[in-house]
């Protein structure tokens, strides 16, 4: 039975990261989405095993046309295109986001997101980097710098909300 709630809650949370990745403000060239925190939520509330299996029926659904992926956008050009280093980076955020939140203590669920940041940043801006030209410095520049606070924001908000549905529904 555990596992059938386990799976329901993936699946409510692939449409979370839908519906979140879809509000978004363009900032800077780069979209401003509320998917990492999506994804930040999924790795909280699940197990390492289902937050990948939640953000990879996230990624299958958006390459395969559901336009879920930022500013209703889908496809595998979305995928491949300059930020799709970004996308690359939700399942592998989302398990060592779970990693940490599996066990008790806030030190090692600030490492968690910590890690989760640095994946996030080091894939979409060595992939933007090499998709646009630009130096791997330069592209944290433009894609990583301006949207850390965002992000740290993110987490922090999904860190309460998780809390708070965690023991609504009694995980």
């Amino acid at each position: 039975m555990k596992n059938v709630k386990m799976l329901c809650i993936a699946a409510i949370l692939t449409a979370v990261m839908a519906v979140m990745s879809n509000i978004a403000i363009p900032f800077s060239g780069i979209v401003l989405s509320l998917g990492t925190l999506g994804i930040f939520l999924t790795g909280m509330m699940l197990t390492p095993r289902y937050a990948l299996l939640s953000t990879g029926a996230y990624l299958l659904l958006g390459i395969c046309g559901a336009p879920i992926f930022a500013s209703f956008s889908s496809g595998i050009g979305t995928f491949l295109g300059p930020t799709g280093g970004f996308l690359v980076a939700y399942p592998i955020m989302a398990f060592v986001t779970s990693l940490g939140f599996s066990r008790e203590g806030i030190f090692r669920r600030i490492i968690a997101v910590i890690a989760a940041l640095t994946v996030c940043y080091s894939l979409g801006g060595g992939w933007y980097a090499y998709y646009s030209g630009v130096g791997f410095v330069k592209s944290l520049t433009i894609v990583a710098l301006p949207f850390i606070l965002f992000d740290i924001g993110k987490a922090v908000l999904a860190m309460i909300i998780s809390g708070s549905v965690k023991r609504l529904i009694k995980m």
